[in-house]
């Protein structure tokens, strides 16, 4: 049984540095797919993402794309979230009082699917690298509520804190992922130094397009920290065409390395699409209203003239009658 529930450490930390300089794609589909719940036997379908589209990254690792977020199989009943192919039957044993407690119940109100995906594998003593990356992609799903973002960052800067250097990359990518959820927690100082820490570690990955990724991420979170700029989507190290919307805004308070990057060819270049697009989307909405008012102006001529016809042919009846 193939199980994309989580979002592999591949795709979160070494994938995604590549997708910094250059994004991919692919369609969004889903499959459905049977499952049968380790923990009460239930049986039920759940669509399952089989591939989407993503064009580019947030400096936190989350994708711009056609998906707002990554899918957790959980069973309908008791909430348990299916996050590995098999469970020991020790694990099953540990986890069975906990899905049924109310604790693990009302969490299913209160927090997002992959931080109970986090709650169970630290129960189960997982270790700290998969901890992170259920706690990094939590906090992409709490967009809009910032006491709870900011309450998940700081649990995966700490969960990033005990994953081994011997994990090497994932030990890499984690941690620059923890200097910007730092820099997001405005602890700049801390962010600063773990960047310190990082490039002087040996562990860069051997993938060439990863390194380049990564060189832009802390050359772009250097110049944020130095401003003091906490802001989550800068338009230093987002994709032009999605940074047209705050470098347009004239109410964004733009750090200088912001004002910087919205100047660049590739940031007006978008702009001028973006304008080209919206003037293409207008003429055509205007077409469709001219034609939508010709169509009602020969609607409105033909129903004028089959009321003259109407009313000729009334007066020749009139006529006929007077004369008989």
């Amino acid at each position: 049984m193939h199980l994309p529930t989580l979002v592999r450490h591949s795709a979160t930390i070494a994938g995604m540095l590549s997708l910094l300089v250059a994004g991919s794609a692919s369609a969004t589909r889903f499959v459905r797919q049977e499952f049968t719940c380790p923990i009460g036997g239930e049986v039920f379908e759940a669509s399952v993402l089989a591939s989407t589209t993503t064009w580019g990254e947030r400096p936190d690792g989350k994708p711009y794309g056609m998906l707002n977020g990554f899918p957790v199989v959980e069973c309908p009943g008791n909430g348990f979230s299916i996050f590995k192919e098999e469970f020991t039957p020790e694990e099953i044993a540990i986890l069975t009082p906990l899905i049924g407690s109310p604790s693990f119940q009302a969490m299913r109100e209160s927090e997002t699917p992959h931080y109970r995906v986090g709650w169970l594998m630290r129960t189960l003593g997982r270790p700290p690298a998969e901890l992170a990356n259920a706690l990094l992609v939590a906090s992409w799903e709490s967009d809009g509520q910032p006491e709870r973002k900011a309450r998940y960052q700081r649990e995966f800067v700490a969960a990033t804190a005990k994953v081994p250097r011997s994990a090497r990359d994932l030990w890499f990518g984690l941690n620059l992922r923890a200097a910007n959820a730092l820099r997001e927690l405005r602890q700049f100082a801390e962010a600063r130094n773990l960047l310190t820490e990082i490039q002087a570690s040996g562990l860069w990955p051997k993938d060439e397009d990863q390194v380049e990724g990564a060189r832009y991420l802390i050359d772009g979170l250097t110049l944020l920290i130095a401003e003091g700029n906490a802001y989550p989507e800068p338009t230093n190290l987002i994709p032009a065409d999605i940074a047209v919307d705050r470098c347009s805004d004239q109410s964004a308070a733009l750090s200088a390395s912001e004002q910087i990057a919205c100047a660049s060819s590739p940031a007006l270049a978008a702009k001028q699409n973006r304008l080209e697009y919206e003037q293409r989307q207008r003429d055509s909405d205007g077409e469709i209203g001219a034609s939508s008012e010709a169509d009602d102006a020969d609607a409105e001529a033909n129903q004028e003239a089959a009321n003259a016809a109407a009313d000729a042919a009334a007066a020749v009846m009139e006529v006929s009658t007077l004369r008989n």
